[in-house]
């Protein structure tokens, strides 16, 4: 979306790719008896299930301040969410970030922003951002680190959920969200650098 209001450069008919891909995508599904619907309408089913807690299984933002994983300000939480991102697009588009150049930073960041602060997320939602940070290391040696903290919280995430292992969420998640931080560092200054 930032690429179509900022750029221009594209069709909106674009958009529409990506609803038939996900049909596409869905054939085996489709075959097995499942609903046309259902690869639009299974993430608001899940987002149903643990109406009221802030973090499943991922160390996220709100696991640092939340004692118990259920808590009343879901829309809050949304809305920090969004803001955070309609932030981090703001400053792309204020400094003049070529997107085209630095598309894979972008990404990143917005996936991990996503991930990170939205509630409800669970631990596999962390895996797109996870990949793009093996690229994003190659591309910037000073991050090699970082990613590969990553996969350690990846593989600490999973196994709460794989083998019921006692990680501590909240020392996690303050880790996740120091090295969200020094992402956010190494992004901006190589953004400024190709600005």
């Amino acid at each position: 979306l930032l690429g179509y209001f900022v750029v221009k450069k594209f069709s909106w008919i674009y958009f529409l790719l990506v609803p038939l891909f996900m049909e596409i995508s869905s054939i085996p599904g489709l075959i097995m008896g499942r609903g046309i619907l259902e690869p639009f309408t299974v993430y608001a089913g899940q987002a149903g299930d643990d109406a009221d807690s802030l973090y499943i299984n991922y160390p996220s933002f709100w696991s640092i301040f939340v004692k118990d994983h259920n808590a009343p300000f879901i829309k809050t939480a949304i809305f920090f969410t969004v803001a955070i991102l309609l932030l981090l697009m703001f400053y792309i588009y204020k400094n003049n970030i070529f997107i085209k150049q630095n598309m894979l930073g972008i990404a990143f960041i917005l996936a991990y922003t996503t991930v990170l602060f939205l509630p409800k997320m669970r631990e596999r939602y962390g895996f797109m951002y996870t990949i793009f940070s093996i690229p994003l290391a190659l591309r910037n040696k000073k991050t090699i680190y970082l990613s590969v903290i990553l996969h350690i919280i990846a593989f600490l995430s999973y196994g709460v959920v794989e083998l019921g292992s006692p990680a501590n969420l909240k020392v996690i998640a303050v880790i996740n969200l120091a090295v969200y931080m020094a992402y956010i560092y190494y992004l901006v200054k190589e953004w400024k650098a190709n600005a």
